[in-house]
């Protein structure tokens, strides 16, 4: 036990935890195998099953995000031709449907796993997230839809370049409108990641994406509005006054002699107050008016991408109206 890397176990009293190792060259791992599952008895009509092509976030540099720091540094992919022979292998079996779990693939990569997916006559259809950059042309997009991309979630999080530059996303407002543009008029659905509230936001700026969002709407299915919090080992967290963050601090859970625990929840203070019942309010009195507002989803309920990828997979561009 104490050989095996990684490997977290009890002995006797004691929690023992083994050194930390990466796999370096991801395509020893072997592929994941689902032959001991009936995948009819999900709730889906048919199978979806995930694959991973990369580890951690080729860009990992946004001031919000921990996501990167759950795999070993640093960011690596498998092979274009192991993920071919995985994804021949699941369509042996009759799965057509992929989703693929990746934090982030970069338009480089996804280009050149299109273009082996056509040469291979692989008939897949699948999903996945991207960060909406320039180098996602009309060429790289429109080869995606021919391979068999139907959903694309959209990191957004904001119109606002000067909250953009904050949050250190690498994106241009005036670019990601013209990419969502784009990705419709070919036939992918879009779904769009919003975050609100982010350290220095205002309540003017809010209302601005929710017009951006509003004037754009056609060109999405859906938009995720998700409250900003705030995570550990983060560069906000690390850095709080750069935000403009009052203070940082856990709340007590229990607190015992032997036992201290803390939420998981890190309590801050934004010094620019926003009024998040009146804004509630006003988002719900708009969508009784606008249809289209109707698609903004800040209930804290996630769709989920495996349902509409099937759903979406024969008509995607008519799901938008």
């Amino acid at each position: 036990s104490d050989e095996i890397p990684n490997l977290v176990y009890r002995k006797r009293d004691k929690v023992i935890e083994n050194k930390e190792s990466a796999v370096y060259n991801l395509d020893q791992i072997p592929f994941p195998d689902f032959s001991d599952y009936n995948l009819n008895r999900y709730f889906t009509p048919y199978p979806v099953l995930s694959t991973l092509f990369s580890r951690g976030c080729f860009w990992g540099a946004c001031t919000f995000c921990a996501h990167c720091k759950t795999y070993s540094n640093p960011y690596r992919t498998r092979s274009i031709s192991n993920l071919i022979l995985e994804l021949e292998r699941y369509q042996k079996r009759g799965i057509k449907h992929i989703c693929f779990a990746d934090e982030v693939i970069s338009a480089k990569d996804l280009d050149l796993i299109n273009r082996a997916l056509l040469k291979k006559k692989i008939n897949i259809h699948y999903a996945l997230m991207l960060k909406p950059t320039k180098d996602f042309t009309y060429e790289i997009l429109k080869r995606m839809y021919q391979a068999g991309c139907r959903i694309i979630i959209w990191g957004v999080e904001s119109f606002n370049q000067r909250i953009l530059n904050l949050m250190n996303k690498g994106t241009d407002a005036k670019e990601i409108e013209d990419i969502l543009k784009v990705s419709y008029k070919i036939g992918l659905c879009n779904v769009v990641y919003m975050i609100q509230g982010f350290p220095t936001q205002t309540e003017e700026e809010i209302l601005k994406d929710w017009g951006i969002l509003r004037k754009n709407s056609k060109y999405f299915y859906e938009v995720a509005i998700h409250d900003f919090w705030l995570e550990e080992d983060t560069d906000i967290f690390r850095n709080p006054k750069k935000f403009e963050l009052k203070y940082l601090k856990r709340k007590h859970l229990v607190k015992i002699k032997r036992l201290k625990l803390f939420s998981s929840h890190i309590s801050f203070i934004n010094r620019n107050k926003i009024d998040w019942k009146r804004l509630s309010k006003l988002l719900k009195r708009n969508q009784e008016k606008d249809k289209y507002l109707n698609k903004f989803n800040d209930s804290g309920t996630y769709f989920s991408m495996e349902h509409m990828l099937l759903h979406l997979t024969r008509q995607c561009k008519e799901a938008y109206q």
